[in-house]
C-alpha cells in the first residue's frame, strides 16, 4: 500500500496488512451503526479483539482511523466511475452503469452511507473533502464531455446538486424505508436524469441525441 504520512507504521506484510484493514473494517461498522462520537479506540479494538496497543501501532489516534477509511473508501470510488464517459456514449447509459457499480460497492462496505452523507457531524469535515471533491469532479467530466459549451459554474452547480441527490437517496435501502436496491436505482437514474434535463433545457442546451 502507499506511504501514508500520519500513519504510525505502514503494513507491508501480509498479516501485518490484515489486521490494519480488519480494524478498518470494525471502526467502518462501528462509525456508521453508532456514530463517530459515541466510540472511541478502545472501543475499536475490544470490538476488533486486538490490543489496544496493536491498533496505536498503525493509528496514532481515532482521526487518523477515520481519515485512513476516507482514503480507502476513495480508493474504491475510483473503480466505481466509469473511466470511458465521452459520447456517443449517453449520459442515460453512463448513469445506469455507475448506480450499479455504486450499489455493489454500497453493499460490500458498511459505511458508505455515512461516508457520504452524515460525515459532517464528524466535527471533522476537512477529511471528507477530497472524497466528495472526487465524486463532484467526475460529474463534472461528464458534463464537460457531453455538454463542453456548459458555463464551468453551471457546470459545477450541476453536480454538486446531482451528488447531493444521490446522497439523499442511498440510505433509502435501510430501516425505516427498506426501499429494493433495484427500485432505488431505478428511481435514483429518474431522478438524475429528470434534473439534468430540466436544467440543460433552462439553460437552452438540450439535446436529445445526447441523452
Amino acid at each position: 500500500m502507499p506511504d501514508h504520512p500520519y500513519l504510525r507504521s505502514v503494513p507491508r506484510q501480509k498479516r501485518s496488512l490484515e489486521r490494519f484493514h480488519h480494524i478498518l473494517d470494525v471502526a467502518d461498522r462501528l462509525f456508521a451503526t453508532q456514530g463517530y462520537d459515541a466510540i472511541s479506540t478502545n472501543h475499536i479494538a475490544g470490538a476488533a479483539g486486538v490490543a489496544i496497543g496493536s491498533l496505536y501501532h498503525f493509528f496514532p489516534d481515532k482521526e487518523t482511523i477515520l481519515q485512513a477509511l476516507v482514503e480507502r473508501y476513495g480508493e474504491g470510488l475510483r473503480a466505481v466511475f466509469p473511466e470511458d464517459i465521452a459520447p456517443p456514449r449517453t449520459i442515460s447509459d453512463i448513469l445506469t452503469e455507475t448506480l450499479d457499480r455504486l450499489m455493489a460497492f454500497k453493499a460490500r462496505g458498511a459505511g458508505l452511507d455515512w461516508m457520504l452523507t452524515g460525515a459532517d457531524s464528524s466535527g471533522h469535515p476537512a477529511i471528507f473533502h477530497a472524497l466528495h471533491g472526487q465524486i463532484v469532479a467526475w460529474v463534472e467530466a461528464l458534463l464537460a464531455a457531453h455538454y463542453p459549451a456548459m458555463d464551468a459554474g453551471d457546470r459545477r452547480i450541476c453536480a454538486l446538486c446531482g451528488v447531493a441527490i444521490i446522497k439523499g437517496m442511498l440510505p433509502l435501502t435501510h430501516l425505516p424505508n427498506n426501499v429494493p436496491v433495484e427500485a432505488l436505482k431505478a428511481h435514483a437514474h429518474m431522478a438524475l436524469m429528470g434534473y439534468v434535463e430540466t436544467f440543460l433545457r433552462q439553460s437552452r442546451l438540450d439535446d436529445p441525441v445526447r441523452r
